[in-house]
Parts: structure tokens; C-alpha cells; sequence
């Protein structure tokens, strides 16, 4: 890039060093000023550190003008160095961004009070440098902002998920609390999520749809936090898993209340349909049972392809009773064993304990036309000994359906 040229003589270029670091003072207090976090911060970095850094940049601008060119990797170095401290104190990097931009207007605001009627074209000539100035200056903050941020927030990540994993083994968690900065709760609702998501086969789409499970994951996460109003550990990963929703035990009521509110949020955050369990643990001890019988019952909502929702046991207690293991369990799905090889009977008893007498739409949702749809269960009926116009045995049947689309 073609830079304009400054005379080495020009009076800006005399007038503005000597003023280095009363701009420097103007810079921090118009920060103070204008910037609520900086007001907040220890006067002995804002005249120190800080003050220091607003002298080197100003500095490295002027000597980018003399020689003609942009900041050199060198000079940026320093700005850089000073950004990730600011990042490491958690500074948010937009508050720091318009810090320099602020010093940027009142070193240009002070060149213009210096201008004399034959430095026009000398100050035009600034200007563009300023604007060059900037740009590098701004990459090169987000650069080092993205880097800290990268090793900070992926170890207090990985410190969480190692927390969340000793908690749902019932190992010692205590030394990973601390590690991850989160503090073990008297009590928790475990909730297992699942966001169900359209998967298109087109592999073109693979790095758009890593972006998607990163926003869903980030989407997820915030209103997690916001509902539990403290940071919420957990194993999210798309928008499927295990969240860990810190309460006091005297308080597990009032939160559950607030559930389906909460699923309904991340419906319309995520944009895509969400099942999701709760189960409480009223001790830290009792999270390994909670949440095995959260992600079971998660799944046992997704196989019976019940409508998404916030589910507890007591919406599922049948289906979830019936696929537990015992004798009873294998021989209702040896009722139907014999179907295995006729999946289009199978669905045509699915479809009529869906839908019951209405053999209309039972027809309708298999596609067929209802005597085809009658046809199929009789011949089921003929097959299994099991007709589903008996009541008696369509109870059998549904509750072999239950065992066979879980298994």
C-alpha cells in the first residue's frame, strides 16, 4: 500500500511529540470518563501500565509516519503483549478496543488544534495514516484477545467437563471444583437434553454444520446460566447431554417450575425441537443415579416418538417400568418376535395404538388406504395370535411395542 508523504519537517511533526504524554493522561481519563469498567479499575495501572502503552502507540504512529509505512510486527509486539494482560484480567476485548480508539481521537483531536492554515495537506495525510494505524492495531488485539482467550476459557472448559464427569461417576470432585472455579451445590436437577436437529447427507455442508453445533453449544450454554443465575457444568455438546442445574435443596421445587419455560427458551434459541429429562439429586452423591435415569428416560421419549417437551418420570412411569430388565420384559417382545420380518405390520400396529379406533388417520399416517390398513392388522393378528381389536390385547401389544422400539 502507497502511504502519502509527510514533510520530516512539518510543524505537526515538531508540535505533537512534546505533547506525548499529556495526550497519554487526556487518553486514560477520557476512558475513565466514558468507559464504566475503566472507572473501576486501580488509578496505579490507569497512570502506570496503562498510561505507558498509550505513549508507545502514539509513538509507534509517529514513527510509522516518518518512514512511511505501517506498524512493523515488532512495534505491534508490545501492543500485543499489553492486550492479552487486558484479556487475562477478563477486560472485555470491546471495552479495550474502544480505549484505543478514544486515544485515536484525542491525538487526532489534538493535531487538529495543532494544524496551522499551510497543514492541510499534511494533516489530510495524517489522517490516512491513523486510519492504516488503526487497522493493524485493531488486528492485532483481537489476535492476542482470541489466543488468551482460546487458552483460558478452553482449560476453565476442560476444567468443567472434568468436573461434570467426576460428579456423574461419584468420584472426588472437590480439588477439580476448585481448578474449575465452580463450587459443588448442596443439591442439582439433572437435565438431559436433546436437540433435535435435521442431519442433511451432503458432506459439502460439514463446515457449516460444525459453525451450527458451536452456536448451538454457546446458545445452550447462555441460557443454561441464565436460568440456574450461576455457571452450569455439563457434558453439551450440539445441544445433546447432561446439564447440571445447581440449586440449594429447599429450592429444587421452585426451580422445576420454571422447567418448561426453560426448554421452551432453548426451542427458540436453537431454533429446532427439544426433548429433554429432569430428574433432582438432593445430594452431590446421588448425581450418577439422576442422571442415568434422566438420559434413559430421554431416550425412551425419542423411541416411542413422543411429541418434544420436558418430560419427568412420572409422564413415562409405564414405558419406563416396562423396559426395565426382568423375565416379563423379554418374553412381551417374543409377543412380537415373529413381526420382525414384516416391518410393515409392525408399523400398522404402531400406528393403531397411536391412533386407536380412528383407523382414518391410523391409514393416513402409514399412507394406505384403510382397508389395506385393516388388512395388515388382521394380518399381524393371524401372525402373533394377538388381535388388536381385543382391549385386552391391545394392551399387550402396546406394551410390546414399548420393549421392542426401546431395546
Amino acid at each position: 500500500m502507497t502511504l502519502p508523504a509527510i514533510r520530516p519537517d512539518a510543524p505537526l511533526m515538531r508540535r505533537l511529540p512534546p505533547r506525548i504524554r499529556e495526550l497519554a493522561a487526556r487518553t486514560m481519563a477520557t476512558c475513565q470518563a466514558e468507559l464504566p469498567l475503566y472507572a473501576l479499575l486501580p488509578q496505579e495501572e490507569i497512570d502506570g501500565e496503562m498510561a505507558d502503552i498509550v505513549v508507545k502507540n502514539i509513538r509507534v504512529y509517529l514513527d510509522s509516519i516518518r518512514a512511511g509505512r505501517t506498524p512493523t510486527e515488532s512495534e505491534l509486539a508490545t501492543i500485543m503483549s499489553s492486550a492479552m494482560r487486558r484479556a487475562e484480567e477478563r477486560i472485555p476485548l470491546a471495552d479495550v478496543l474502544a480505549a484505543y480508539h478514544i486515544g485515536a481521537r484525542v491525538c487526532w483531536q489534538a493535531m487538529i488544534q495543532l494544524a496551522g492554515p499551510d497543514d492541510t495537506d499534511d494533516l489530510l495525510a495524517a489522517g490516512t495514516y491513523m486510519m492504516t494505524h488503526m487497522q493493524a492495531v485493531t488486528a492485532a488485539i483481537s489476535t492476542a484477545f482470541l489466543e488468551v482467550q482460546q487458552t483460558i476459557y478452553g482449560e476453565e472448559r476442560e476444567a468443567r467437563r472434568a468436573l461434570c464427569a467426576a460428579l456423574l461417576a461419584g468420584q472426588p470432585a472437590e480439588e477439580l471444583a476448585d481448578k474449575a472455579g465452580v463450587p459443588i451445590a448442596p443439591a442439582y436437577l439433572v437435565l438431559a437434553i436433546e436437540v433435535l436437529v435435521p442431519q442433511t447427507g451432503d458432506s459439502t455442508t460439514t463446515a457449516g454444520a460444525a459453525v451450527a453445533a458451536r452456536r448451538r453449544i454457546r446458545r445452550t450454554q447462555g441460557e443454561l446460566d441464565a436460568f440456574a443465575q450461576a455457571p452450569v457444568i455439563g457434558t453439551i455438546d450440539g445441544g445433546t447431554g447432561i446439564a447440571l442445574l445447581p440449586a440449594a435443596t429447599a429450592s429444587l421445587d421452585t426451580m422445576r417450575t420454571g422447567l418448561p419455560d426453560l426448554v421452551a427458551r432453548l426451542t427458540d434459541a436453537l431454533d429446532a425441537p427439544t426433548v429433554a429429562a429432569v430428574c433432582e439429586a438432593t445430594t452431590p452423591a446421588r448425581l450418577p443415579e439422576a442422571a442415568d435415569q434422566a438420559r434413559e428416560i430421554t431416550q425412551l421419549v425419542r423411541a416411542l416418538h413422543y411429541p418434544p417437551g420436558l418430560y419427568h418420570l412420572d409422564d413415562v412411569l409405564l414405558e419406563y417400568q416396562l423396559t426395565r430388565p426382568s423375565p416379563a420384559r423379554d418374553r412381551l417382545a417374543a409377543r412380537l418376535a415373529e413381526l420382525a420380518e414384516h416391518p410393515h405390520l409392525l408399523n400398522a400396529l404402531r400406528a393403531h395404538a397411536l391412533h386407536g379406533n380412528n383407523r382414518q388417520a391410523a391409514a393416513a399416517e402409514l399412507h394406505v388406504h384403510p382397508n389395506t390398513f385393516d388388512y395388515r392388522l388382521r394380518r399381524a393378528a393371524t401372525i402373533t395370535g394377538l388381535d388388536p381389536a381385543r382391549p385386552d390385547h391391545a394392551r399387550v401389544i402396546a406394551a410390546a411395542l414399548t420393549v421392542l422400539d426401546h431395546a
